[in-house]
């Protein structure tokens, strides 16, 4: 009898573990970011600028690079946008970045694209996050992120990876649309 309880014990106690461990492992998974959320202001220091997102009452654009030939792909949308008058928020992600992309390449194409916008007579920031700031606090996946907020900081748009034509359109949409505010 006095085993028999023991062992009882000995399973609830399991299970309680078993429960509290899966909670913790599933907790990320939950976090993740959705259209309707409101995006978590964040800053930090950064080369060769601060990183500084908060809602600010316009549309704004946040991407995040992983240095990567996709990433390249992405940067070109960029340009684009920012051809049309409007500065993302950009980061690069330099833990991430892919094993044949080299540091100081990387910073360089940094500095090109500061320099891009500067031509344009726009004051667009490019943020090198070092200590994946961004993906921590906005619970990120291992992907290029574009993301769009609107003038009170809710997510009206998100997605990894490269951005298709019609995500592309949409993004466009939301930014230069005369009704945005």
């Amino acid at each position: 009898m006095y085993l028999n309880f023991i062992y009882n014990k000995l399973l609830q106690t399991l299970a309680i573990l078993f429960f509290r461990l899966c909670c913790i492992c599933l907790a990320p998974l939950a976090a993740a970011l959705e259209p309707g959320d409101v995006l978590p202001a964040l800053n930090f220091a950064a080369e060769p600028d601060k990183f500084v997102y908060q809602p600010n009452g316009e549309m704004q654009m946040i991407t995040v690079f992983l240095p990567s030939l996709e990433s390249q792909k992405s940067g070109k949308f960029n340009q684009q946008v920012v051809a049309k008058g409007h500065c993302p928020l950009s980061i690069v992600d330099m833990q991430r970045r892919a094993w044949y992309a080299p540091e100081d390449k990387v910073r360089e194409a940094v500095m090109q694209s500061q320099q891009q916008a500067a031509d344009a007579e726009l004051q667009c920031k490019v943020s090198i996050d070092e200590a994946l700031y961004a993906k921590k606090a906005w619970q990120l996946n291992d992907e290029n992120t574009t993301l769009i907020v609107d003038g009170e900081g809710r997510l009206v748009f998100i997605a990894e990876g490269l951005l298709s034509d019609a995500q592309q359109q949409q993004v466009m949409q939301l930014l230069f649309a005369p009704d945005k505010n």
